[in-house]
Formats: structure tokens, sequence, C-alpha cells
């Protein structure tokens, strides 16, 4: 199913996934954090299994990770529930789980506290990295790897120009790393990533990334066409400035400042 947008359109189509059984794969993992990228993508899938595929099951996984990231799963089970109503589209099993912390130095209630000087950003981004790597091989092993594909939302590096407002804007920032990168590079010559784990040489696969050459102008245009800025869009949460710190449920405002609302 070809969704055309202004940058390349994006063709969701599973028998391209597969060239030893290219219709088999009948599973679709979307990995949901509650963020405006994978939701759309979700949505993708949703209208696809509607119009052409009703046979295949939409698995989304969440992760929460270390603050901000502790609300991934709070965010998604909203999202589902609300693609579903607009599409009537029934999504699988919401599989989660939380990130796996670090034996050394991370306090028993980390999430309650909110920070920890001793868990460094390197160990942190591992850890939740990794822990989606868990959760994966876990719904693999249950439904079927041989059937099953696995699919992320995350997209292209904004312009420049805004990239370099965004470092201006984090240099001033007395809270982040010195030694934290202030931008997110992707390799435009990327579609997937690899996942090498240590459950195994049989672990191996492919995170299937059909916005990665594709920047944030091309997931506003989604919500555009499909009439979803003011009804699913607001349900969305990409907003991580508060960034050792839990979310308050009460205070859930995007910042409009931060790399992942510019």
């Amino acid at each position: 199913m070809l969704f055309k947008n202004s940058q390349k359109d994006v063709n969701i189509e599973l028998s391209n996934y597969s060239k030893t059984q290219p219709h088999k794969i009948n599973k679709v993992i979307i990995k949901m954090s509650g963020g405006a990228d994978s939701t759309i993508l979700a949505y993708l899938f949703a209208l696809y299994k509607k119009e052409e595929r009703p046979d295949i099951q939409l698995l989304p996984a969440t992760t929460n990770g270390y603050p901000p990231k502790n609300w991934h799963i709070r965010y998604a089970k909203k999202i589902i529930s609300k693609i579903t109503e607009l599409t009537g589209v029934e999504f699988g099993h919401h599989y989660t789980n939380e990130m796996l912390l670090p034996e050394a130095g991370v306090p028993e209630n980390y999430f309650g506290v909110g920070t920890d000087e001793d868990l460094d950003v390197a160990s942190k981004a591992s850890s939740y990295c990794q822990t989606q790597c868990t959760l994966t091989d876990e719904i693999r092993a249950e439904v079927g790897s041989d059937t099953t594909v696995q699919f992320s939302g995350i997209t292209a590096n904004p312009p420049r120009s805004v990239s370099t407002f965004y470092e201006d804007y984090r240099k001033g920032d007395p809270d982040w790393p010195a030694d934290s990168p202030f931008i997110i590079e992707r390799d435009p010559d990327i579609h997937h990533i690899q996942n090498d784990n240590e459950h195994g040489p049989g672990a191996r696969y492919s995170w299937q990334k059909p916005f990665c050459n594709l920047d944030k102008r091309v997931i506003y245009e989604y919500y555009v066409r499909y009439n979803l800025v003011d009804s699913l869009f607001p349900l969305t949460r990409s907003c991580e400035n508060e960034q050792e710190k839990l979310i308050d449920p009460n205070n859930e405002k995007h910042c409009e400042k931060c790399w992942w609302c510019l």
C-alpha cells in the first residue's frame, strides 16, 4: 500500500520483507513510544490492515526507559485505543517492559527519584536499547520469528538550521551533560538497524525503518492528510525537555524547544 508524501513515498507491503517466504509474514511488531513518529506509523499500518491485509496481526511493543522516557507505556496505550476508535482496526496484545538498569550505582527506587548521578548517559542509552531488544526477542519467540517483521518509526534529522538552533539552545543548559551529543546522527544510507544481542547467534534480525530518510515534515503531512492534527496528534508525546525528571501527569504540555519538539 503506497502512502504518498512530498519527499519519498512510503510503500508498506509485507511481501517485501521476506525474500524466501514472501507471503508468510503475517505479524508486525511496531515499536511504539507514544511519540508522533511511531504513532503515525501505527496508524498507517492500521490502514494497511483495514484495506489490504485484514489477516495480519499488529503487535505494539513499548519499553519504559529512564526519565523522561518513563511515560512511554502510558501514552502508547492511549494512542492504540484512539487509532482503533478512528479506524475500527483492532491491535493485538500490547507487549511492554521496563528498562534493564545496570546493577552498580543504581538505587532500587530509581524511577521514583528520577535522577542518579552514577548512571551516565551512555549506560542509560545502552540499557534502554537492550531492554527494547529483549522485549522484541520475547515477542518473536512467542508468536513465531519466521512469520514476524518489526518496524520502527525513526526519522531522518531535520534540516541543519534546526539542529544548529537546538545546539545553541542546549549549550546554555547547565543540566545537559558535557559529553552528551547535541543531536542524534542518522545515516541516510541505512534503511534498517541490526540487533546483535546476548541471546545467541539465532537472535539477529532487522528493524525496518520506512521513515529513515524522511524528516518530520513528512510526519506532519500524514497527520494533515488523514485529518489527525486535532484528534490523534494531541495524544502523542515526543517532548523530552525534562531530561532527568519524571513526567508529571498533571503537566503534559510540550516545551516546544527541545530536539524532539523541533
